[in-house]
């Protein structure tokens, strides 16, 4: 204590994988948005967003094995059936990658 030593925050890697979530049934959108909350604070690299552009829940994870064992833990402590789908991409999302991919030809042709 007061020794002047400052402890590093604990850094987390970046989710390599997304996929869009939903119940299997209509009721169950409340179980399912608490147990992603409590899936995130017990697994701080299980990140959950509500994309409102597409209107989708998105998870992100760090593999095909995170996913499965989150999916699992999801359907035993919450009691809620989930599926799986292809996260969707957004329009702007689009627009932005285009935009950047030609600024970047831009700077990198001859002049």
């Amino acid at each position: 204590l007061g020794g002047g030593e400052k402890i590093s925050l604990t850094s987390f890697p970046d989710a390599i994988m997304r996929m869009a979530v939903e119940p299997k049934n209509k009721g169950d959108e409340d179980k399912m948005s608490t147990g992603l909350a409590s899936l995130h604070q017990q697994d701080p690299t299980f990140i959950y967003t509500v994309d409102t552009e597409l209107k989708q829940t998105i998870i992100s994870c760090q593999g095909e094995l995170h996913l499965n064992v989150s999916f699992e833990t999801l359907m035993a402590f919450n009691n809620c059936d989930t599926k799986f789908l292809p996260s969707n991409v957004g329009f702007g999302s689009l627009q932005l990658s285009h935009i950047l991919l030609q600024s970047e030809l831009l700077k990198s042709s001859p002049k």
